[in-house]
């Protein structure tokens, strides 16, 4: 049981909360607003905190981060750009402390447009001033990098495989590329 539902209608609400938090992407609408909804509508209204305690779970790689420090430290700029709803972008920013361990956020909530569009990564362009063609986008979902290609940024395509490895798996792609 999840929500109060078996496995197999859990996750069909799982993939419905998923198509509601769509839409609160850009920051046009309140998570609380999206999915509300969707809970009523699957009877699992009285599931809201477990929700938000889930929805709002992240598990930081450590690893990641360390890279992050190290490249920032050779004098590379180094920004997260993150398609998310205003309450997880806020929780990354503060208590996950993002802010101090990136050169910038880039949080598809307060940019107003999200991956893949292009238009996601012209505004981080126009807000950086980096060079699209100087400029590395790691992502793990093919169609966000293809939204980069789009206005002429390199990018790499990565995904951990295990979670504990991100960063080591991340240095040695980045190693072989030269940076």
């Amino acid at each position: 049981m999840a929500f109060g539902l078996p496995i197999d209608k859990a996750d069909e609400l799982i993939l419905d909360l998923f198509r509601a938090e769509a839409e609160t992407l850009t920051g046009a609408l309140e998570i609380a607003a999206s999915v509300e909804p969707v809970l009523d509508r699957w009877g699992a209204q009285s599931h809201a905190k477990a929700f938000d305690k889930l929805w709002h779970q992240i598990e930081v790689d450590q690893s990641i981060l360390a890279l992050v420090a190290e490249l920032r430290s050779a004098g590379i700029y180094c920004g997260l750009a993150s398609n998310q709803q205003r309450r997880r972008a806020e929780i990354m920013s503060r208590r996950l402390r993002y802010g101090a361990h990136f050169d910038g956020e880039f949080y598809s909530c307060h940019l107003g447009v999200r991956k893949p569009d292009p238009a996601y990564f012209e505004e981080i362009i126009r807000r950086t001033g980096l060079n699209p063609s100087r400029t590395l986008f790691i992502d793990d979902r093919i169609e966000n990098l293809k939204g980069a290609a789009a206005i002429g940024l390199a990018y790499m395509h990565f995904v951990s495989p295990d979670m504990l490895e991100g960063g080591k798996a991340l240095r040695a792609k980045l190693t072989a590329l030269g940076v």
